[in-house]
């Protein structure tokens, strides 16, 4: 197999869990952010016109989920059985629906007054019910002291880390209450050893 090179802006957004993976995985990759400028000179032989797109071996890949779908078949973080893919599944489909709204949320020309408003109704109804829905889904495997799926990190850990780390940058002036499983699993993320060299890099 040939070398990766993931195509992405310097921000975190899709492109972060992507970046994640290659690192838990250990794989050597050209980790390429591209300006708004070269983005406007290469967007027209960008698959679907978005990024992040994996090259691998001259193919380009797009779609930040097909991505981490196929890393994690190709690295073995996408479950070892069907359930455990169904349930990578669900738990990645939640996390695509609360970027979905934040996204809306915060990418749109809404004056600055109702966009606070929206914020706060977020923050009390979703963002508290997509909290205590992953606290409760974590605690389904091993008590909520492990990870998500199985025994060992999988993709859907490496979404539910990425949204959990930007919730705080995204609504920095409302209180959020993360959940007590939910904030050592932060941190248990964080712990293993690839993610601590690359945060600790970035």
């Amino acid at each position: 197999m040939g070398k990766f090179k993931l195509l992405y802006f310097a921000s975190k957004g899709r492109g972060q869990p992507i970046r994640l993976l290659l690192h838990i995985a250990g794989v050597d990759f050209d980790d390429v952010k591209v300006t708004r400028k070269e983005w406007k000179d290469i967007k027209a032989n960008m698959p679907h016109r978005k990024l992040p797109v994996l090259e691998v071996d001259g193919n380009l890949i797009s779609q930040s989920g097909a991505i981490l779908r196929y890393l994690g078949r190709e690295f073995g973080y996408y479950g070892s059985n069907n359930v455990e893919k169904t349930r990578i599944d669900v738990i990645s489909g939640a996390v695509d629906d609360i970027i979905f709204l934040m996204e809306r949320l915060f990418y749109n020309e809404t004056v600055e007054a109702a966009k606070e408003k929206l914020k706060k109704e977020m923050v009390s109804w979703r963002l508290e019910e997509f909290l205590g829905i992953m606290e409760e889904t974590l605690k389904e495997n091993h008590n909520g002291d492990t990870f998500f799926v199985g025994d060992q990190v999988s993709i859907a850990d490496i979404q539910v880390y990425n949204v959990l780390d930007v919730i705080p940058e995204y609504f920095s002036d409302h209180a959020i209450n993360m959940p007590p499983k939910l904030t050592a699993f932060v941190q248990r993320f964080k712990d293993i050893q690839n993610v601590k060299n690359f945060l600790n890099k970035t």
